[in-house]
């Protein structure tokens, strides 16, 4: 008879506790909203496109920004200890672009095209707010041989390597008022 005196003094407990961490998560939504609000308003230009991607594996999207009328190539952030991290910047003149991510694994590509025959995929990994490259994918051609392919200076087959790239997760880009409808 006691343990049913003590439960609902314990179901009490667990849903306090349970709306706690309702309000809390409430706060955090709103929280990365305002914070990518406030890095737009900073970086926009005339004709920058935005879009939210799910790269890691929690429900806040990370902010990527995109400067089609500029030298300078595009952002990415995401939202971390409550706070906007930069993960990474790329310019346009160096032939570097944001090239593609897969859904909720942490992984993105930027791709860099070397000139001459040559292109370059790096493969980062997004964990914890930091971003650690993971692999290069390089391809190469030659006037006089087949393209070839590798994979941190080491050979792979085609279809190895277009496996390794994977990022087949598609997203498209909105404006300066659609990104604000969306956050705000």
């Amino acid at each position: 008879m006691k343990y049913l005196r003590v439960l609902p003094f314990l179901i009490c407990i667990c849903l306090m506790s349970g709306c706690q961490q309702d309000v809390q998560s409430a706060e955090i939504t709103q929280d990365w909203k305002k914070a990518y609000l406030d890095v737009i308003e900073d970086v926009k230009t005339e004709n920058s496109k935005y879009a939210l991607l799910y790269i890691d594996d929690n429900d806040i999207p990370e902010l990527l920004i995109s400067y089609p009328d500029k030298e300078f190539g595009g952002k990415l952030y995401t939202f971390y200890d409550n706070a906007p991290v930069l993960l990474t910047e790329w310019y346009i003149y160096r032939d570097v672009a944001f090239s593609a991510y897969s859904e909720k694994t942490g992984q993105f590509l930027l791709y860099s095209n070397g000139g001459a025959g040559f292109d370059r995929y790096d493969i980062y990994l997004l964990k914890d707010g930091k971003t650690e490259l993971k692999s290069t994918l390089e391809t190469t051609h030659t006037a006089d041989g087949p393209l070839e392919f590798t994979q941190d200076g080491n050979p792979v087959s085609e279809e190895e390597f277009n496996h390794l790239i994977g990022g087949d997760t598609p997203y498209s880009f909105i404006n300066y008022e659609e990104i604000s409808s969306l956050l705000k």
